[in-house]
C-alpha cells in the first residue's frame, strides 16, 4: 500500500477513459491498491466491468456517478445541466442513482461521488426542490449504509458547507477537491477546508492554474505544479486530523500515467 503520510493513496478511473482492466493495470503497475471507480460502464449494461473491480481486489475508496446529460462545456451549460436538477431527467435521476448505490454496495464501498448540481440559495422555491431531491436520494443512500461525497467546486465552500448544515444528513459528506473550487472560481482551498473540514470524506490530489478571464476553465497540473500549494495543504489536512484517502486525479495532459506516478511519489515525500 503507497501512502502519503497515514493516508492511502489511490487512483481515479474516470481520468484514463480506458476499459477497466487497462485501469487495473496502470493501478498495479504504480503499486496502489485504492481507487476511485466510475460506474458509467456498468449502469450501460457493461457486467464484466463490476467483475474485473471484484476479482482485482483493489479496495474501492468510492464509487463515482454522473449522468448522460451532464454537459461540461462552460459553467452555465453545467449550472443547467448538471446532476439532480433538470426536472425532464430527475426520476430518470433517482432510479439510476439507487442502482448505482446498489453497485456501490456489491463492490463493497461505502461511499459515492456525486456532483449534485449547482446550489442556488437565492431562489426559494428552486432551493426547495432540490433539497427534496437531495433528501430523496440521500436517504436511497443511507437505507444501503452509503454516503454520498459532494464534489466541491460548483460553490463556496461557505455555501456547501449552509447546504449540508440544513440538510442535517447523515449520508451526505464531501469529497474535497482544492483545484475544483479555483477552476470554477468559487473560492481557494484553505477557506473552503474551514468551513467544510466537518463533513471531509476524501481529498483528490489535483492542482490548477486558474484562467484569469471569469467562467473561463482553468488550465489543470500535475499535483504540485499548479497553485493549491500542496504540501501546505496537506499539512492543515494533517492538522485538522483528516482520516480519509486521497485519489489523485488527473484528467488532461499528455501523459496522465506518467503524471500519476510523479503525484504517487510526491505524495509519498509528504513528511
Amino acid at each position: 500500500m503507497r501512502m502519503c503520510g497515514k493516508w492511502p493513496i489511490g487512483l481515479t478511473s474516470w481520468s484514463y477513459k480506458k476499459p477497466i482492466g487497462e485501469f487495473l493495470s496502470i493501478c498495479s503497475a504504480l503499486e496502489l491498491d485504492h481507487a476511485q471507480i466510475q460506474l458509467q460502464p456498468a449502469l450501460k449494461g457493461d457486467k464484466a466491468w463490476l467483475q474485473a473491480v471484484k476479482d482485482s481486489g483493489i479496495c474501492v475508496t468510492s464509487t463515482m456517478l454522473n449522468y448522460d446529460w451532464d454537459d461540461y462545456t462552460n459553467h452555465e451549460t453545467i449550472r443547467r445541466t448538471c446532476g439532480i436538477t433538470p426536472d425532464e431527467h430527475w426520476e430518470e435521476a433517482r432510479d439510476i442513482f439507487a442502482r448505482a448505490v446498489d453497485m456501490t454496495v456489491e463492490l463493497k464501498s461505502t461511499c459515492i461521488l456525486l456532483h449534485l448540481g449547482f446550489l442556488d440559495h437565492t431562489n426559494p422555491e428552486v432551493s426547495a426542490k432540490f433539497k427534496e431531491r437531495t433528501r430523496t436520494i440521500a436517504d436511497i443512500a443511507a437505507k444501503a449504509g452509503v454516503t454520498i461525497l459532494l464534489e466541491t467546486g460548483m460553490e463556496s465552500g461557505a455555501e456547501l458547507r449552509q447546504f449540508l448544515d440544513e440538510m442535517d444528513h447523515p449520508a451526505l459528506a464531501v469529497n474535497f477537491d482544492p483545484a475544483n473550487l479555483m477552476s470554477y472560481q468559487k473560492d481557494t482551498p484553505m477557506p473552503a477546508l474551514d468551513a467544510l473540514f466537518p463533513y471531509v470524506r476524501q481529498v483528490h490530489a489535483k492542482d490548477t492554474i486558474p484562467s484569469p478571464i471569469p467562467g473561463h476553465w482553468a488550465s489543470e497540473q500535475v499535483w504540485g505544479d499548479g497553485v493549491v500549494n500542496a504540501n501546505f495543504f496537506l499539512k492543515e489536512l494533517e492538522r485538522r486530523g483528516f482520516e480519509g484517502f486521497i485519489n489523485i486525479e488527473r484528467e488532461h495532459g499528455t501523459n496522465p500515467v506518467r503524471d500519476a506516478g510523479l503525484a504517487v511519489r510526491r505524495l509519498e515525500a509528504f513528511a
